[in-house]
């Protein structure tokens, strides 16, 4: 250590699922429940576990970077397929509501067969993605972009600048 602090600028967690998942079975085993089905208290803990890491998060960093598996659920009355975070509990309804901007990664085949990753933005009915920043920001990210996140906080970071312009 050089005996300087530097501020952090981003705190990246990859994978909330594993994170909650992990959270979830040592609570139950803390609880002494490791072979039951967990209750309404024990993914209460985890979803505010969860909310307390990322408020600690946002008042180290500047930004804060969460990644999560993807998992598919079909409704049983209309037989649609959504994509949700893989979260225990309630809590991957809702994760979403808690960022500022909530991003959707897939991967295609370009018509030589190579690997296309996307990062959607803008999201639709079956997968959740938004912006909820200043529109000046919202305007300088494409709905879909190439997914590096050193770019897209260059984006931000001019689009901060100029105003959109």
């Amino acid at each position: 250590k050089d005996g300087r602090e530097e501020a952090y600028q981003t705190i990246a967690f990859d994978n909330v699922s594993f994170l909650s998942t992990i959270l979830y079975d040592y609570l139950q085993a803390v609880n002494v429940n490791i072979d039951k089905p967990g209750g309404y208290a024990v993914y209460g803990l985890v979803k505010s576990k969860l909310q307390d890491l990322l408020s600690q998060s946002i008042i180290i960093a500047n930004y804060v970077v969460w990644t999560a598996l993807i998992e598919s659920t079909k409704d049983d009355i209309t037989g649609e397929i959504f994509f949700t975070p893989s979260i225990v509990g309630s809590t991957k309804n809702e994760i979403g509501a808690w960022f500022d901007a909530v991003f959707y990664m897939t991967v295609d085949k370009s018509p030589d067969g190579k690997k296309l990753y996307k990062l959607i933005t803008v999201g639709d009915r079956r997968q959740k993605a938004k912006i909820r920043v200043p529109s000046s920001i919202a305007q300088a990210i494409a709905a879909v972009e190439t997914p590096d996140f050193g770019l897209l906080t260059k984006k931000i970071t001019e689009a901060n600048k100029t105003g959109g312009k």
